[in-house]
């Protein structure tokens, strides 16, 4: 998986479902969200054991800049 991917993933994805929660992405698909980022990190691990999530919090609406 290319070092940004699941960045690209993160910025073009409605992710209203999951915020203020930590998201981890693998392989172009949300594989964990949970309350934590070690949590999310260790979810994505056991379900991507061989790829580095990229682990995210999605803000709350209060804690975006437009």
């Amino acid at each position: 998986m290319a070092q940004n991917q699941g960045y690209e993933y993160f910025m073009k994805t409605d992710l209203s479902p999951y915020i203020g929660e930590w998201i981890a992405i693998c392989d172009d698909k949300i594989v964990a969200h949970k309350q934590s980022f070690k949590e999310a990190y260790v979810e994505a691990k056991r379900v991507c054991p061989n790829h580095k999530p990229f682990v995210t919090r999605v803000p709350t609406k209060e804690a975006m800049a437009l």
